[in-house]
């Protein structure tokens, strides 16, 4: 009966009270004493309580006994609701009704409780003090809306199943009344809450937006298709402070909401673009990512495929985000199915590999905020964080989370928001590992070995001694692609007689389409076709392991890779370029 033993593991009276338990629910299920002794146990939710009330609910043939231990777990399973969520969400409301009741309290007691809500959470947190550190683990971890959920039904089927059994109590006299008096009397079922209609705030603001993002794409191509004009663009971009706030008051306000989900939604498909988020973006985003966990995990686990989700949770940004490895975590490690585990435990991995690729970036090439535009994107919260993990620290992480993927998932069915892939987690890992030990800044780059859009043979190794520009596209699938081409015949043209060369590798394109760009001069290098196959990528883009697209790797004159995801655009990347010519020039005297 000695609560005092729970707290302590380390403690012989805490190892015998677990053992007692183990007894009682082996060897006596059926003993009208544990009857009494169930409801005892439905004041703190500790996990050896919780296992023996299950266990006892199940396998007592004595119907007092399984009806007071269904009873009892109903109870418990409501306190560990109400314990977790204020573990969890220090700022949710408190049940003073539920607790006055589980705690026996008096009126009076009950309104001074009410009075003073923040002695209230002292006490709580004082309780949780006492907790061993795995029962306080599992509190921050438990889905209490679900175990909630699970109390309702419990008392549903105490009521239909043994409503007429004879209550037994936990101290004191015996009673008189039923289970169902005490079920009428110590519990009102909450009403479900009103789900909160939509406002239709968000849908106007979304219209909007997309409007402004238009007219930046036509300002940054005022000059012609073929002059993309990347500064014009940041210019006339859409200002975070016009549309970030009143989104963000929309989840805020109302986060269980249809307005409220797809606001929480918008932030995290659309931050990147704000080049005056600043900070804020870093506040935001975690703030956004903290309602998407506690309110929306379970449809987002349930959802990925759909086309929004998969653009927010599925997809995979030009940079990494800050916050959003965190939704990948606790569907990894919480997910109700292993096929959302196993995938999300690979976006996770991915997530880290793209923190990783872009610490080593910073490194190789500096973090100069006037000559990176994506520095200005970020942070220094986010930047120094990474600085701190380190490439090598990230790295390491992404592959022991692919190694458990693996070892756990590897079976399952790859899928993307386009649907399967026709590949099992485990045959994707391998690819992602491949990439991790081979394909790293500083690796000689693995051969290439095709044909070109001619029906030439073309390989990789031809062009040793050159400095080339890898640039991975598609032609008919990818604007993004196609803006690039102005500058990378400009790249061409000055490096003519020099040794560089851009090297294409298409795949998703028709042939046919190809010839066409090389003999209208669109495309004036030489490129391999990876087939026309727009949803399975082709071999050699495969083999690279290309998450979008463009994609340029540059590789030195001893097929070096030395820099990933540098874009041509980059105000770095004519001089990066020219330093590794000279270089090349240099070894070539």
């Amino acid at each position: 009966q000695s609560l005092s033993t729970v707290y302590k593991p380390e403690d012989r009276g805490g190892r015998a009270y677990a053992r007692a338990l183990e007894i009682l629910a082996r060897d006596h299920a059926d003993e009208p004493r544990v009857g009494n002794y169930c409801q005892s146990l439905s004041m703190s939710p500790v996990i050896i309580r919780e296992e023996f009330l299950r266990v006892i609910a199940k396998r007592s043939q004595d119907r007092v006994v399984k009806g007071n231990a269904n009873f009892a777990l109903a109870k418990y399973l409501r306190t560990e609701a109400a314990v977790a969520e204020l573990v969890q969400r220090p700022e949710a409301p408190i049940d003073f009704d539920l607790w006055g009741s589980l705690n026996q309290m008096s009126d009076d007691e009950r309104r001074k409780m009410e009075a003073d809500p923040a002695a209230f959470r002292r006490q709580v947190e004082q309780f949780q003090a006492q907790y061993q550190p795995e029962n306080l683990k599992f509190l921050k971890q438990v889905d209490f809306e679900a175990i909630r959920r699970e109390s309702e039904q419990t008392y549903a089927r105490v009521l239909a199943d043994f409503g007429d059994v004879a209550a037994v109590p936990a101290f004191g006299q015996p009673t008189r009344e039923t289970l169902a008096d005490l079920v009428r009397k110590q519990h009102q079922p909450r009403p479900p809450a009103a789900p909160i209609p939509p406002r239709n705030l968000f849908k106007p603001l979304d219209e909007a937006y997309t409007a402004a993002v238009k007219k930046a794409e036509e300002a940054s191509t005022a000059a012609g298709p073929d002059k993309p004009d990347p500064k014009a663009y940041v210019a006339a971009a859409p200002k975070w402070a016009d549309f970030g706030p009143k989104i963000w008051a929309i989840a805020e306000a109302a986060p269980r909401s249809p307005d409220g989900f797809d606001a929480l939604l918008w932030i995290v498909r659309h931050h990147m673009p704000f080049f005056d988020m600043g900070e804020e973006r870093v506040v935001v985003l975690g703030k956004s990512v903290d309602i998407l966990i506690r309110d929306h995990l379970e449809y987002i686990g349930d959802h990925l495929d759909d086309r929004q989700v998969a653009e927010g949770f599925n997809g995979w940004h030009p940079v990494p985000a800050p916050h959003i490895d965190r939704v990948f975590r606790a569907l990894f490690e919480r997910g109700k199915t292993r096929e959302i585990r196993g995938r999300m435990g690979l976006m996770l991995a991915k997530h880290l590999k793209g923190e990783a690729d872009f610490v080593e970036s910073l490194d190789v090439r500096g973090a100069d905020p006037g000559q990176r535009l994506e520095i200005t994107i970020f942070a220094p919260s986010y930047l120094d964080s990474l600085r701190k993990t380190g490439h090598r620290g990230l790295a390491d992480e992404a592959t022991t989370i692919l190694e458990k993927v693996k070892a756990d998932y590897g079976d399952v069915a790859d899928r993307n928001g386009a649907g399967p892939t026709g590949e099992t987690l485990a045959t994707v890992v391998d690819r992602e590992l491949a990439d991790l030990r081979t394909l790293a800044v500083g690796q000689v780059a693995p051969e290439i070995v095709g044909k070109d859009v001619a029906g030439k043979p073309m390989s990789l190794a031809e062009f040793r001694g050159k400095v080339i520009v890898l640039d991975f596209g598609t032609h008919e699938h990818c604007g993004g692609c196609k803006l690039v081409y102005p500058r990378l015949r400009e790249l061409v043209e000055q490096h003519k007689a020099r040794p560089f060369a851009v090297l294409g590798i298409n795949f998703g394109d028709r042939l046919e389409t190809l010839k066409e760009l090389a003999a209208k001069q669109e495309v004036t290098w030489r490129c391999w076709w990876d087939g026309d196959d727009a949803v399975h990528p082709g071999p050699i883009t495969t083999r690279w392991n290309i998450r979008g697209y463009p994609t340029f790797i540059v590789l030195d004159h001893r097929g070096v890779i030395r820099f990933k995801d540098l874009h041509p655009f980059d105000p770095t990347f004519g001089p990066t370029i020219e330093a590794l010519v000279k270089e090349a020039e240099a070894a070539g005297r």
